[in-house]
């Protein structure tokens, strides 16, 4: 048995009051506060410096693209025609009645895209667009194209390029960086959500309007999407 002498009382700690522990309280919410001003003025730095870079690299691919076309839904075996150079000029000179020689064409070449349901959410399985891309010597021969493309009353098909396989639609679209196509779809569904009559393409930038006569709106990124 231990005696009564044996026995100790544990020592009391430094005593805090409250009004201590409530400023200590507040110094740690200052010095957080200022960690979490830090973190958001980096924050807004990068998003400064990534937003700078995206449009410096957005503006040299619409440089690279600047004169390009591409002919959209036309396959190759349709017509007759052993090249896709000379795919393109029976494109321009028979389906636009457009005067385009060889010498006006840098490139083009033939990509696949694999189609979408109408909702454009869901891939359809071993199902092809073909895109003939094709890139001119010159802005003005693009213009030339693009200003024909958009003065036809008809529908392009491959029936007014005197093919003997069945008639379907072909589209001309001039080439977009992938930024610009990005904002082209975003434009496009909020053409339906938003009930804009027009949304569309010219030199690289998109633009979209309500209604005829009113004001054309120039989406140069989706931060302009808010002034509709």
């Amino acid at each position: 048995m231990s005696s009564e002498s044996e026995i100790r009382s544990p020592k009391p700690g430094p005593k805090i009051s409250l009004k201590m522990a409530y400023a200590e309280v507040l110094e740690i919410k200052e010095i957080q506060r200022k960690q979490i001003e830090e973190l958001q003025a980096r924050n807004r730095e990068c998003e400064q410096k990534i937003a700078f870079l995206e449009k410096k690299v957005n503006n040299f691919e619409n440089q690279l693209v600047a004169n390009s076309i591409e002919i959209v839904n036309i396959p190759p075996e349709s017509v007759d025609c052993s090249t896709n150079l000379e795919l393109a000029l029976k494109v321009f000179r028979n389906g636009l009645a457009v005067d385009v020689n060889e010498s006006d064409i840098d490139y083009c070449y033939m990509k696949k895209v694999q189609r979408r349901d109408q909702n454009k959410e869901n891939i359809i399985p071993q199902s092809f667009t073909n895109i003939l891309s094709v890139r001119l010597t010159t802005r003005h021969c693009k213009e030339k194209i693009m200003k024909a493309r958009n003065g036809r009353k008809e529908q392009l098909t491959t029936g007014l390029l005197n093919t003997e396989v069945n008639s379907q639609k072909i589209y001309i679209n001039e080439g977009l960086s992938y930024q610009t196509r990005q904002l082209l779809k975003s434009a496009k569904q909020l053409q339906i959500s938003k009930k804009y009559k027009f949304a569309w393409t010219k030199n690289g930038i998109v633009y979209m309007r309500k209604i005829e006569g009113e004001n054309i709106i120039r989406i140069l990124s989706v931060a302009d999407f808010d002034k509709l």
